[in-house]
């Protein structure tokens, strides 16, 4: 079953995507004369070659690869950024409080709110995850809920900063 549920991303991400798949076509067409070469050269004629086969299941991969990458964008929606610095927005650093099942973490975290894929280890949340859905568009000090499993998990904007504009905005 096909996923048509829409992907937000920011004009940078989709300009990413469109990148990323210009250079999987330029290496699958690279894989498709290498692996036409290596059918009628090698140890072993056609499909008993092993690098053929190698070459035929990185082709696949790469296929496969570029399938995914249309597909996400058919279904993305490009969100532009909006100038009201007292919400949550595309590119904001902000600082969040957990509440996991009714029981607060001290802890404050910093996450970047970010369109389209997210590195979590650079402190990304895309805005398509639970979290970053959940955030965005919101104003500081509000709390917000979502779903994890079974896990109900709270979550408090305590500040954000615009990382564009390096303004501050921080719960009175």
């Amino acid at each position: 079953m096909e996923n048509r549920e829409p992907i937000l991303m920011d004009k940078t991400a989709y300009d990413l995507l469109i990148n990323e798949l210009e250079q999987k076509r330029q290496l699958l067409s690279g894989l498709l004369v290498q692996r036409n070469d290596s059918y009628h050269a090698g140890a072993g004629k056609g499909r008993e070659n092993p690098e053929f086969k190698c070459l035929e299941d990185e082709t696949l991969l790469i296929t496969a690869d570029i399938q995914r990458l249309k597909d996400v964008m058919r279904r993305a929606i490009i969100v532009k950024k909006q100038d009201n610095e007292n919400l949550i927005d595309i590119g904001d650093t902000v600082d969040l409080i957990f509440s996991i099942n009714g029981v607060a973490d001290d802890e404050i975290e910093t996450f970047k709110l970010v369109g389209g894929l997210a590195d979590a280890l650079a402190g990304e949340i895309s805005i398509n995850s639970p979290l970053g859905s959940s955030i965005y568009k919101k104003e500081v000090g509000t709390i917000c809920g979502y779903q994890v499993g079974n896990k109900k998990i709270e979550v408090k904007i305590i500040s954000k900063q615009n990382t564009s504009q390096s303004n501050s905005v921080v719960e009175k």
